[in-house]
């Protein structure tokens, strides 16, 4: 009976995580509240949280303090991917014109641009701190390739492209531990299920090739103990194979979980500040598979035991999200009107103001939970010992 009630507690703490933390409040946007957008960005040390807003043909500036819209940075024919170099109060973004834009945050202008160098757009790119390197994908080239710009002079330092590649590029990361940057490909002739290319910054070389198979990843993003998050795309969805999410130990390229509560990920994010990822699963669908209904959340999973917690509802077409490690708010932009919820600008998801104390007593749980099972170990314990007779005299 103990050892039912210790197991109740337990799944109790994770209904309580999720009743405690949901849609805090929405930003405004104007003069429109963005329906296209891309990649968002949180740069927590100053607060800030940057948004790709192709509906204002801009980059949204939100104070992520008081969540409110400080600026539309403007200039860009439509900017996807973007990140924050820090300590040099730079910007970087993708844009559609093919060519890759810095903006000085100290004055939200924009103070370089690299030659057109695709014939499409500039998307997604990773930040290299030692090598002072930007990678940037040009997803949508054919053939789909990289290129390699340093951030001290600008200069195009190389590039590797990737003939092999079925359906572009996606999101990529940078791996402290081991100075090397992970691409995500969705799927190549070689890998259909698609691929995590490890690459040599140094050498601007790929150096390993991780296969995955029905996963088609989109999102990536890196732990604290070379975990590596692959947002498995929609496709495993509408393939039949079912939603689904892949934990992969960054070093080796092997498989250490994969989550089937959540997929259909495009952004996804860790967040040092709660030790958790964030997934922008907005192909998600009530039952994982294409016959599904389509139910788009945002997934909650524990990064210190890869464990699922919880998806919270979004609304159609919410695929992306970032995280703030100081307040850990996470920010996905909603687009208006669409369903389940309304949607007005970029919906502000963290836990919710007058129940900040229960994820604490939810780990309470968990601390009796397991006191109560060490109770009945030793009562069991007890019950097997040998009656000892007494010693006499």
């Amino acid at each position: 009976m103990l050892l039912v009630f210790a197991l109740t507690l337990l799944f109790a703490d994770q209904s309580v995580m999720a009743a405690s933390f949901g849609l805090i409040t929405t930003i405004p946007v104007t003069p429109t509240n963005p329906t296209s957008f891309d990649i968002g960005w949180v740069d927590s040390a100053s607060s800030r949280y940057y948004l790709a807003d192709k509906t204002n043909t801009g980059v949204d500036v939100i104070n992520a303090l008081t969540n409110t819209l400080i600026t539309t940075i403007h200039g860009f024919a439509g900017a996807n991917g973007i990140l924050v170099v820090p300590g040099s109060h730079q910007l970087w973004v993708g844009d559609n014109d093919g060519t890759t834009k810095v903006v000085d945050l100290t004055t939200n202008t924009i103070i370089h641009t690299t030659p057109k160098l695709g014939t499409m757009r500039a998307d997604e790119l990773a930040y290299d701190p030692v090598n002072n390197l930007i990678l940037m994908a040009y997803d949508r080239d054919t053939p789909p390739f990289i290129v390699f710009i340093s951030t001290t002079t600008f200069a195009i330092m190389g590039t590797i492209s990737y003939p092999q590649s079925t359906a572009g590029i996606e999101q990529s990361v940078w791996n402290p531990s081991n100075n090397e940057f992970y691409l995500n490909l969705p799927a190549t002739t070689a890998n259909p299920g698609g691929e995590v290319d490890m690459i040599d910054p140094s050498t601007m070389s790929i150096i390993h090739v991780f296969p995955v198979t029905n996963c088609n990843p989109a999102g990536l993003a890196l732990g604290l103990t070379n975990n590596l998050l692959l947002g498995c795309s929609g496709t495993p969805i509408t393939s039949g194979a079912g939603a689904n999410t892949v934990i992969m130990n960054a070093l080796t390229g092997g498989i250490i979980k994969t989550i089937t509560q959540v997929g259909g990920s495009d952004e996804v994010w860790f967040n040092p500040g709660d030790n958790r990822f964030y997934l922008a699963a907005s192909s998600m669908t009530s039952n994982g598979l294409s016959s599904g209904t389509p139910t788009p959340v945002l997934g909650v999973i524990d990064a210190s035991t890869n464990t699922w917690l919880f998806n919270i509802p979004t609304s159609v077409g919410a695929h992306s999200v970032a995280a703030d490690s100081a307040n850990n708010h996470v920010f996905v932009p909603l687009r208006t009107g669409a369903s389940p919820l309304p949607g007005a600008g970029i919906g502000v998801y963290g836990v919710i103001p007058g129940q900040v104390g229960v994820p604490e007593f939810g780990s309470f749980y968990v601390v009796m939970a397991l006191g109560v099972v060490a109770l009945f170990a030793l009562r069991y314990t007890s019950a097997k010992r040998p009656m000892v007779a007494p010693a006499t005299a």
